[in-house]
């Protein structure tokens, strides 16, 4: 971005959450241990993207570009590659299971990759590209629950994997837009992905946890079992949705709709909403005439969004039988999950305990920016380090883009 900076140095990092209300780009470097510290922070108003989908790719292109320019004149450091978040309603989310005969040898890695490679070859022909793979149960001659095969002996191997993919050409659309900017893309990671590597502790993972992720025009929801991601879904609605709806109820503008709602915005009714009194600009120039509302209204007005949402997220939920999987808590995040009351509501819907999810801190992220709204890019930059180190085992919550899968085909399934 920065013409007169050197190039992008080895330990340095660079993330870009792309999200329907604002883009987040943190600059980090990494040091000796995996220690990761956040050299730069931009962050900027989205426009030209809605739900996960490019509406004008000029305007994402400034909105990113001004993200980045940002993050890089705090950091002083300039960056040429970058890890690109994905909304999930951009991405699909399958079980898919994989088996081969291993009759005679020891089983080694080759034959876990020739599972996972089969699970590949699925999606060469469908204009869909793998984004994470997840193998989260091994069966060897029917015995369940083995989590590394390698080094056993038997007849029939398969395994299940939960499969996270993305149409071909959105990503293609992706790559244009940040190729705009001067930036390649180095790897995908799916936003509700990153954010539940912030905000969920390896124990929730382990016995089984739902997180909902609140953004501005998408809802998802990500199921953990056993360690796993098992189930990931999305409802392109979120906190815009709320403002808009804020907007016409009250008839006001867009900007005095989302001001109302962060001042006087709750999800729980209270018996002395009735009396309390609100005043909202009709017009957004200024004149000074306003119109006076009852707190009962806006409340009614913001729950009933937030309820149809919550009700959709749990139909999807119940209907993949993901709410078997997801043990006795739910965890919360993202910039709308702070409206106050939602907790409870989520609690009082879902029947679960439930928590705030807050990102885990990383050294040199202002306070300002380690909040719920900023989960996915803490997640991001996790993931990135974790990348960067060769943390992350090849069938493992591993994206994978175009060139890679040839270069182990050849290595690996001959």
């Amino acid at each position: 971005m920065i013409g007169h900076m050197p190039k992008q140095r080895s330990n340095i990092v660079g993330v870009l959450d792309i999200g329907s209300s604002k883009i987040v780009c943190f600059i980090a470097r990494m040091g000796f241990h995996g220690k990761t510290e956040v050299l730069g922070i931009g962050h900027h108003v989205a426009a030209g993207i809605r739900a996960g989908v490019i509406t004008d790719i000029k305007l994402l292109e400034r909105s990113i570009a001004a993200s980045v320019e940002a993050a890089e004149k705090m950091a002083g450091e300039s960056i040429q590659r970058v890890y690109v978040s994905l909304a999930a309603s951009n991405c699909l989310s399958q079980i898919m299971n994989s088996d081969i005969m291993v009759t005679g040898h020891e089983i080694s890695d080759r034959d876990e990759k020739k599972l996972f490679f089969q699970i590949l070859d699925k999606f060469t022909d469908q204009g869909m590209e793998v984004i994470h793979t997840f193998a989260y149960e091994y069966v060897l001659d029917g015995n369940r629950g083995i989590s590394s095969p390698t080094g056993m002996y038997g007849n029939k191997l398969s395994c299940d994997y939960h499969v996270v993919s993305a149409q071909a050409s959105s990503l293609m659309n992706m790559v244009n837009c940040v190729a705009r900017c001067q930036l390649d893309v180095d790897n995908y990671v799916c936003a509700p992905y990153a954010a539940s590597i912030a905000c969920l502790h390896p124990d929730e993972m382990r016995l089984g946890v739902t997180l909902i992720e609140f953004g501005g025009s998408c809802t998802s929801i990500s199921v953990f079992h056993n360690g796993h991601l098992v189930f990931m879904d999305a409802v392109p609605m979120g906190g815009v949705n709320v403002t808009n709806d804020i907007a016409c109820g009250l008839s006001t503008d867009f900007a005095s709709a989302e001001r109302v709602k962060t001042l006087y915005g709750t999800v729980i009714m209270t018996s002395a909403d009735n009396n309390e009194k609100i005043e909202v600009p009709i017009s957004a120039d200024g004149d000074g005439e306003m119109n006076v509302v009852s707190r009962s209204l806006l409340v009614e007005i913001i729950r009933a969004r937030v309820e149809e949402t919550l009700e959709i997220v749990r139909q999807r939920w119940e209907a993949k039988g993901a709410n078997l999987l997801s043990g006795n808590k739910i965890v919360i995040t993202g910039g709308a999950s702070q409206l106050s009351g939602m907790r409870e509501l989520v609690a009082h819907m879902f029947n679960k305990t439930v928590r705030m999810g807050y990102p885990q801190s990383i050294d040199g992220l202002a306070e300002s920016t380690g909040g719920p709204a900023f989960s996915a890019a803490v997640g991001m930059l996790l993931y990135a380090a974790d990348a960067e180190s060769g943390a992350l085992s090849q069938q493992q919550d591993k994206g994978l883009i175009a060139g890679v899968f040839s270069w182990f085909k050849e290595n690996f399934t001959s």
